[in-house]
């Protein structure tokens, strides 16, 4: 076996106090190629830089919504909605889909009218819908359901540039 003199092996010199090695300068060993330096940097850098690429991606989740959280409010409803502030009323009918749209009709007793409505109701249950009346106006609607038995909630809607609170109430309907 080989033995190398003690003399002749690298060893870490000691600091001006002489108790802890001075790890950047050790005697009888070269330093490394400044290539080799360079690529080390080189992958560190990239290690580090792809890391944070990921954990960046990971944190960008958009508005905060998982899009595979079923919708709670998904099917058919119908019932009823009600102003005092607007002094009118009428009925509903709408379907919810899986991805939250919304589509359905909704009526006004005062006139007697009926009106397209499109929106989404997602799975927190904030409701955001346009009903349009047509040449009557349409109303801008904002708001919020929650799921009992029955689907109930309240809303604010704009209507010719007036802001009017509603309420709803609505039960599945036949076959939904």
């Amino acid at each position: 076996m080989l033995r190398l003199d003690p003399e002749a092996r690298p060893r870490a010199s000691k600091n001006a106090k002489g108790d802890r090695p001075d790890l950047q300068v050790v005697q009888g060993k070269r330093r490394p190629h400044p290539t080799r330096i360079a690529r080390i940097l080189v992958r560190r850098s990239l290690t580090l830089f792809g890391l944070g690429s990921i954990l960046a991606v990971a944190g960008c989740g958009g508005n905060g919504h998982d899009p595979t959280q079923p919708n709670l409010y998904r099917g058919d409803w119908n019932g009823t909605w009600t102003s005092a502030t607007f002094g009118d009323n009428g009925t509903l009918s709408f379907t919810v889909y899986a991805d939250g749209s919304m589509t359905g009709t909704m009526t006004r007793t005062r006139p007697a009218t009926n009106a397209t409505l499109v929106g989404t109701l997602d799975a927190n249950g904030i409701m955001t819908a346009l009903a349009g009346f047509g040449p009557d106006g349409n109303f801008e609607i904002q708001g919020a359901a929650v799921l009992t038995n029955n689907l109930l909630g309240s809303f604010r809607f704009t209507y010719k540039g007036v802001d009017y609170n509603a309420s709803f109430s609505c039960v599945p309907a036949a076959g939904g």
